[in-house]
């Protein structure tokens, strides 16, 4: 007979301390949720009263992935929660769904005619302007809900919410890792990939310039405690911020492991 796993029993000051730590942490993240149409996102979009990222870089999805996008709305599924944050001049910046957002506009002002869909096959090659009105009314009138950032929430608790948003799925269960290494081995280095690359050697470089380690132990401390980890999943996000932004967060990543960058 199998013995029951023995649970940790954790005193009561820790767990005090766990919920004021909870209570206080939540203030850190001041939004509310709000619900929005499509036409009225874009309508905000194009009267300039819906603004991109002043540092924003991502190129835009292509073709194909701004059409399944388009697709999804018509289709009525469930669509990921925008993230925006006020302005101190009173109008809302992207903080994620940008490429959302350009795929919609792009679609509504005849700059993309749907590619590549799988299931509304038949409107393939569609404009906006071409929909029957039905559908041109669905597009418009489709609900998208967003969390508006307060506009005294600090640029690091947008970052860490937007990072928590976006984080990959995990691989399937039962997917075979060697098989994937093999085809990733013999295959040629992506644009995306090295600027993936490039973005991540030149974060260990700046956090150790900023905590004067040499980068070989940079290195090794982000290796160890997450940093590099991060690093590969937010390559795009890190590249867009300056350099001791770059330096808090690895050491942010690395303490919540249980590292400090003078270990």
């Amino acid at each position: 007979m199998n013995t029951p796993a023995q649970h940790p029993t954790f005193p009561m000051e820790q767990k005090e301390t766990a919920m004021l730590q909870a209570h206080d942490c939540r203030r850190l993240y001041d939004y509310d949720t709000k619900d929005y149409t499509v036409g009225s996102l874009l309508s905000q979009f194009h009267q300039g009263e819906l603004l991109l990222p002043p540092d924003y870089h991502r190129a835009s999805w292509d073709e194909k992935r701004q059409s399944l996008f388009v697709e999804s709305i018509l289709l009525d599924l469930p669509i990921p929660l925008l993230l925006l944050a006020d302005r101190p001049d009173g109008r809302l910046e992207i903080i994620d769904g940008v490429q959302r957002i350009q795929a919609i506009a792009a679609f509504q002002t005849g700059a993309l005619h749907l590619a590549g869909l799988g299931t509304l096959t038949a409107l393939n090659g569609f404009p906006f302007a071409d929909l029957p009105d039905m559908l041109q009314r669905r597009f418009l009138n489709k609900g998208l809900r967003a969390a508006v950032f307060e506009r005294d929430t600090t640029q690091a608790a947008r970052r860490d919410l937007a990072r928590r948003m976006n984080r990959p799925q995990a691989q399937a269960e039962g997917a075979d890792p060697c098989g994937t290494h093999e085809k990733r081995r013999h295959t040629p280095m992506s644009e995306e990939a090295m600027k993936k690359l490039h973005t991540t050697v030149y974060s260990i470089c700046e956090f150790a310039h900023h905590y004067g380690l040499p980068q070989r132990d940079a290195y090794r401390h982000l290796r160890q405690h997450g940093g590099i980890q991060f690093l590969l999943e937010f390559a795009e996000l890190e590249g867009t911020l300056a350099p001791e932004e770059i330096a808090e967060d690895l050491a942010a990543v690395s303490n919540y492991a249980g590292g400090t960058p003078a270990c």
